[in-house]
This record gives structure tokens, C-alpha cells and sequence, in this order.
């Protein structure tokens, strides 16, 4: 099974990523796929990223970033297993442009059981990931982690769904830069933990600290 998840221009080229599942020789597991492209669509460079101890959820619209010295950032989720429990924690994958790994970090969740981004953007040296995080998993909080260029977490902030405390489920989906250099987060929001029941648009302007 392969599949495209999202494609980056850059200077004449694309940059795509998507999802496959690979063989271990005892296991299927799941990976990512990246790919460099000509501007006829020529494939100059293709790679497999995969890890037999970490399944990788490629998928994510504008999850592949490119900062102005030509970094490449793809930001997601992958899941393993702790004491038979399924483990989702966010990750950040930082390539050259000419698709050599630089490094790829795991952020776990600090409780419950999910930590995921599902976009991001590259502003003044960092990267701003907008996703969602459980708490004790019972219930979920829209989170924006900021980033520096070495994968080292400098703030995170969570946003629990407005007059449910602890209870409730709010998932973050995107990001946008203001002009005002804050940024507004649009994402879902549930007041029950029931995951099929009504939801509603949470949108949130924050300021450049991320309150």
C-alpha cells in the first residue's frame, strides 16, 4: 500500500511525502516515503523511512515545511506499544534538500496515551506545531508546541475545551501566522468524551507566546 500524504516547491522542485507499509522479515509495519522531483515530475531522489519499533503516520496537510536555508521539516504522529497499551506520541523529521537525514525525534505524551501533530509552520527559526494531547486519557486538548531547528521542545502550551475542566475533546488541525506575529489555531471541539457526538469549529487567537 503506498499513498501521498503532501508535496512542498521549492526552487524549482517538489518534495512529496506519503505513507507505505514495508516488510521487516517478521512483521509489516508502517512508514513514510519522501521523494524529490525535477519540475517535470522526474524523480531525482526517493527514500523509505521506517522503524520496526515505531509505526510513522505520514499524513497531515502543510506538515512539510522548508525553512530559508533549506531544511526540511515534516511533522506527525507514529504510534508503538507500552505494556501492550498502543502509544501515540508526535514526531519531527529534518532532512537536507537533498533528502539526507538530519535527525528524527519523538515527542511522547507526558499522560495518557496521545501526543500527535497534525500541522505546522517555519517562523523566525523555529517551527510552530499546532496537534492535540490527552490528558490521563480521558479526555483530549488542542496543543501548540514551539520548536527550535534541533528538535528541542522551547514551550508547549494546551488548551483545554472551554467549560468542560477535565472533561471533553479538543483537537487542533492548523495553524496561522497573524500579522500581529501571533497566530490563530482552528481545530475541533467536542464538550462530551463520546468521540461520535456533536462537534463544533474552536478557533484561537494567541499571541506570539502562544497565550
Amino acid at each position: 500500500n503506498d499513498w501521498k500524504a503532501d508535496v512542498l516547491k521549492h526552487k524549482g522542485y517538489y518534495y512529496t511525502v506519503g505513507g507505505s507499509t514495508f516488510y521487516s522479515g517478521t512483521q509489516w509495519v508502517f512508514g513514510m516515503t519522501m521523494e524529490k522531483l525535477d519540475s517535470l515530475g522526474n524523480s531525482i531522489k526517493y527514500k523509505e523511512i521506517n522503524d520496526t519499533s515505531f509505526a510513522i503516520n505520514p499524513n497531515g496537510s502543510n506538515s512539510l515545511l522548508i525553512s530559508p536555508t533549506g531544511s526540511i521539516y515534516k511533522v506527525g504522529y507514529g504510534y508503538n506499544f507500552k505494556n501492550n497499551k498502543k502509544i501515540f506520541s508526535a514526531y519531527l523529521y529534518k532532512t537536507n534538500t537533498n533528502l539526507d537525514s538530519i535527525f528524527f525525534k519523538t515527542y511522547p505524551p507526558d499522560t495518557g496515551k496521545v501526543r500527535a501533530f497534525e500541522n505546522a509552520i517555519y517562523y523566525d527559526h523555529h517551527i510552530y506545531a499546532v496537534g492535540t494531547d490527552s490528558i490521563y486519557g480521558k479526555s483530549y486538548q488542542m496543543m501548540l508546541m514551539k520548536l527550535d531547528t534541533l528538535g528541542n521542545i522551547v514551550w508547549e502550551k494546551k488548551y483545554i475545551s472551554p467549560g468542560t475542566g477535565m472533561v471533553g475533546t479538543c483537537y487542533g488541525y492548523e495553524i496561522s501566522k497573524t500579522a500581529d506575529n501571533g497566530f490563530v489555531l482552528f481545530g475541533q471541539h467536542n464538550k462530551n468524551i463520546i468521540i461520535n457526538g456533536p462537534n463544533d469549529l474552536r478557533v484561537l487567537k494567541l499571541d506570539s507566546n502562544g497565550t
